[in-house]
């Protein structure tokens, strides 16, 4: 029975007697204004943030974007929340034709032609039973959203609600007249 009051007394000392120093782990809050507060206190927690003082007539810009003509975003910033400038960036032709590796826009949906599959086209100076066609890969991109994809001469390919159509390629075939990629010009149609 001695013991066992001598265990109670040691372990209800114990529980009373005050702890020991605390020693923090030296880590570090960034603050909105930039500054940094380390672990403080008996319960290690992080000082408070210091007041930032923000200037009355600062304002927040809306996260609106724009799209620019080589097919980027940039959004608004700066003290009047205008748009961001579009980088410069090679002109973008506006038209139905293009040559392989140059970027069109064609009733809202930009077209790079990029490589010539195959060209099966009947030469020019013989009569074919079959015409032949072209197959091109091709880049689309509308509204931020961009994909490859492979176009038939005058078979439509619906992209992002447009109907995109290789409707003529050039220079046509000619027998024992071989020519090479940068002849090539396309013609699209885009509903």
């Amino acid at each position: 029975m001695l013991v066992c009051l001598v265990g109670i007394f040691y372990l209800y000392n114990r529980t009373l007697a005050p702890a020991g120093p605390v020693a923090c782990t030296k880590e570090a809050m960034i603050c909105p204004g930039g500054s940094l507060v380390e672990r403080v206190g008996p319960n290690c927690e992080f000082a408070l943030c210091p007041k930032v003082n923000v200037p009355e007539d600062s304002i927040a810009c809306t996260q609106e974007v724009k799209e620019c003509p080589d097919g980027l975003f940039v959004g608004r910033s700066g003290p009047k929340c205008e748009f961001a400038p579009c980088r410069p960036n090679t002109p973008v032709k506006d038209g139905t034709t293009v040559s392989l590796n140059q970027r069109i826009l064609n009733n809202g949906v930009y077209i790079t032609p990029l490589k010539v599959l195959s060209d099966s086209r009947c030469p020019i100076d013989v009569e074919c039973i079959w015409a032949g066609e072209v197959t091109l890969k091709v880049k689309l991109e509308k509204g931020g959203v961009s994909k490859e994809v492979t176009l038939k001469q005058n078979t439509p390919f619906v992209f992002q609600g447009s109907e995109v159509s290789l409707v003529g390629v050039s220079p046509g075939n000619e027998t024992g007249k071989p020519f090479t990629q940068e002849a090539y010009r396309f013609t699209f149609r885009v509903k």
